[in-house]
């Protein structure tokens, strides 16, 4: 059984995900003027070797993921890592014309892995940013998604 992300939207954040039906899930800010759209997906272990990555794996793993060949973000701002509720992250800050301020997070709990971007076409207001960060903070898996069909 998949498991499944606990999000904790903060007030005036709404889901559009059925806007993206074969992408992420997608959140944005309806009171930002022009919202950045966070996006949020889960990578589970399956087996093997377990990755436990450290927090500077995490980073380099941000900054990999946004300055990639088929994805670039632009110049890289900063980099940080720390704890989460999930366990740690590592994360980079991008610039670009395109746009003005990207974010990429890896959250991992040693083996699980998610995976969030946060990336705006118009320079973000402040409060956006506070709320982005204490979102990703308390991300976390929840219960096992049951199959609709089962009762138990």
């Amino acid at each position: 059984m998949k498991s499944n992300i606990k999000i904790t939207l903060l007030p005036g954040w709404i889901d559009v995900s059925k806007d993206v039906p074969d992408g992420p899930s997608t959140f944005l800010r309806e009171l930002s003027e022009c919202s950045g759209a966070l996006q949020i997906s889960l990578a589970e272990f399956k087996g093997g070797k377990v990755p436990n990555p450290s927090e500077q794996v995490l980073i380099k793993m941000s900054r990999g993921f946004g300055s990639g060949t088929d994805i670039n973000f632009g110049e890289v701002v900063e980099s940080h890592s720390g704890d989460c509720a999930f366990g740690k992250f590592g994360t980079t800050v991008y610039r670009s014309q395109e746009f003005p301020r990207s974010q990429m997070w890896y959250l991992s709990n040693g083996m699980d892995f998610i995976m969030v971007t946060h990336v705006c076409s118009e320079d973000p207001d402040h409060q956006e940013l506070l709320e982005v960060d204490q979102i990703v903070s308390m991300l976390t898996l929840g219960p096992p998604r049951k199959p609709w069909w089962k009762f138990w």
